[in-house]
């Protein structure tokens, strides 16, 4: 509902155009700033998993586990 009246007042006050632009704009850029702080939070868990010695089935079960997510953010796009 706050949403609702929120995007209301953008068209009132710059137009339907300008708020769908400005809407747009916002969206992406909190999207971007998620994946972003997303990516920063996983970096030392990311550096303790590469360190981590692996034997070879895990290494296999990884490589597969990274295809399989992979797969799946190409099927979202």
């Amino acid at each position: 509902m706050a949403a609702s009246a929120a995007l209301g007042l953008l068209r009132t006050m710059f137009g339907h155009e300008h708020a769908d632009r400005l809407l747009t704009t916002a969206t992406t850029a909190l999207k971007d700033g998620n994946a972003r702080l997303l990516d920063r939070a996983c970096e030392p868990h990311r550096a303790q998993l590469a360190a981590y010695p692996l034997d070879p089935r895990q290494a296999q079960a990884l490589a597969e586990a990274r295809a399989a997510v992979a797969r799946a953010r190409n099927e979202e796009d």
